[in-house]
């Protein structure tokens, strides 16, 4: 979102162009004028300048309607692009700063708080593909605690940093799956719990988005594997009890147990981490 609103440098070259035409302007009142690019604006003058309610028509099909001041969008109004995008809401200096909502011609949209032409401050987005933002706003990206739905239905509630998951918080799957615990730039990195929808579930050391480091894993059926684990598979030195009383402790490689290079049978429910 950080490419939303460079506002409306239109309106700022039009003033130049303007003030170089050799047509009279319009000092005070209600007029319609004709700029010599053909852009339009139909509103009210002051002082020779765009200061009042009025419309602007651009050349290349672009259109502000609302207050002016000091000849630029000053106050309530709802700037229209070609396109069919458009930014209802307040203006200073051709600028939106305070509340305001931009429409997509898709439909999508965000409402909420602006500054320097980006969101900044609490804000909602919804997107035509069901994606969903909601918290609060720095430079266009969701900062601090908030909640988030991507395309995929995976729903983020937590801390953001630069529009993605860092710090703490919960992710749940469309699928049942949920993890809940460290986030680093959108991956979860540190310490956490995922807790799977067929009731098994791993608590531990999480790496890149991926179970690596230290970590418990129960699977639904009872067995209890404790020790190391290497993307997502015990790796390394670790226990594994079964729940007819089976024990295997010692070396893993690639999610098997080993003694001396012979591999074994994990005697899990091969479900997968």
């Amino acid at each position: 979102m950080k490419k939303l609103l460079l506002l409306v440098i239109a309106a700022v070259m039009v003033c130049v162009s303007c003030k170089n035409s050799t047509n009279e302007r319009p000092q005070e009142g209600t007029a319609r004028y004709a700029f010599p690019d053909s852009s339009v604006y139909e509103g009210e003058w002051m002082n020779g300048e765009r200061c009042g309610d009025g419309k602007m028509t651009w050349a290349n099909g672009d259109t502000y309607d609302g207050r002016w001041e000091n000849d630029l969008p000053n106050g309530i109004g709802t700037y229209t692009w070609k396109n069919g995008n458009s930014f209802e809401g307040e203006f200073r200096d051709s600028v939106p700063c305070g509340e305001g909502r931009y429409t997509w011609a898709d439909g999508s949209y965000y409402e909420g708080d602006y500054k320097d032409g980006h969101p900044n401050g609490v804000g909602h987005y919804l997107a035509k593909d069901g994606s969903m933002k909601d918290g609060t706003f720095r430079n266009g990206y969701l900062e601090g605690e908030g909640e988030a739905i991507n395309e995929f239905g995976e729903k983020y509630t937590g801390n953001f940093r630069r529009g993605l998951p860092d710090g703490y918080g919960t992710m749940e799957y469309p699928g049942g799956d949920k993890y809940t615990g460290d986030w680093v730039h959108g991956k979860s990195e540190g310490h956490g719990v995922y807790i799977y929808s067929s009731g098994a579930r791993y608590e531990g050391e999480f790496r890149h988005g991926s179970a690596n480091g230290y970590g418990t894993y129960i699977w639904a059926d009872g067995n209890r594997y404790d020790g190391e684990w290497m993307n997502d598979m015990r790796h390394g030195y670790g226990k594994m009890v079964t729940t007819t009383g089976e024990v295997y402790e010692g070396n893993w490689s690639n999610d098997h147990f080993v003694d001396n290079g012979v591999q074994f049978n994990d005697y899990s429910d091969e479900e997968d981490i």
